[in-house]
């Protein structure tokens, strides 16, 4: 089991269950980062979809190039990371306690 910084988010949220699983959903953040995303709406667009859950997804905020190549490595196209339809893992959560059901 690893601890700190190198735990993975499974591991974190497996560490703040006793806090958490008294609630029906409840948020986790694993992210130093800052979003002006409305939580109220999030939570309630998650309740309108019943998922177990949520995270945000955002943009790339990198200014790196993609290199699209074939098989044998040859580029074929430059892409700018910012225009293309990657998304990441924005560190903010909505989750059913029942999610612990489902992790190793």
């Amino acid at each position: 089991m690893d601890t700190g910084q190198r735990s993975s988010i499974g591991e974190r949220l497996r560490r703040v269950r006793k806090c958490v699983e008294q609630d029906e959903v409840f948020l986790a953040n694993y992210s130093d980062g800052l979003s002006d995303l409305n939580l109220e709406e999030h939570i309630q667009q998650f309740h309108e979809r019943g998922k177990m859950a949520s995270f945000l997804s955002v943009r790339v905020p990198q200014t790196f190039h993609i290199a699209h190549t074939d098989t044998e490595g040859l580029v074929h196209k430059l892409e700018y990371v910012g225009d293309s339809p990657i998304r990441i893992n924005g560190g903010f959560f909505v989750l059913r306690r029942e999610i612990f059901d489902y992790m190793n």
